[in-house]
């Protein structure tokens, strides 16, 4: 999570990556709106991986059990993810972007479906 964060956080500085994200409508550079997006996304991104080293018992154990819901979050938001990436027009983003958000979803799922510490 700490690195699709800095994706984005990449994007968002002017990375010529756009054809692996938003819908790889763009090559290069991101238009402005989609840096704007990429900006706000990543506090979020680095806030889902705070949950999941939280529910994971690596931060703040003692909290790994109130994170039950938050961590379905995380999970949703990696599923709609994914099928962004799958339905994406760009083939570099199904190729490189879908894997990733694959291995991420299934990762968060054993933590959802977990039982936790």
């Amino acid at each position: 999570m700490l690195a699709l964060a800095a994706f984005h956080a990449a994007l968002a500085l002017g990375a010529p990556w756009g054809d692996l994200a938003w819908g790889g409508e763009n090559e290069g550079q991101l238009p402005p709106r989609q840096r704007l997006g990429s900006t706000l996304i990543v506090p979020f991104v680095v806030a889902m991986a705070a949950i999941l080293l939280i529910r994971e018992g690596w931060l703040f154990p003692d909290l790994a059990v109130e994170m039950v819901w938050p961590i379905w979050a995380v999970f949703l938001f990696l599923v709609t993810q994914l099928f962004g990436a799958l339905r994406s027009q760009s083939r570099r983003e199904k190729r490189f972007m879908t894997p990733l958000y694959l291995v991420a979803t299934a990762l968060t799922a054993m933590l959802a479906f977990g039982t936790g510490t």
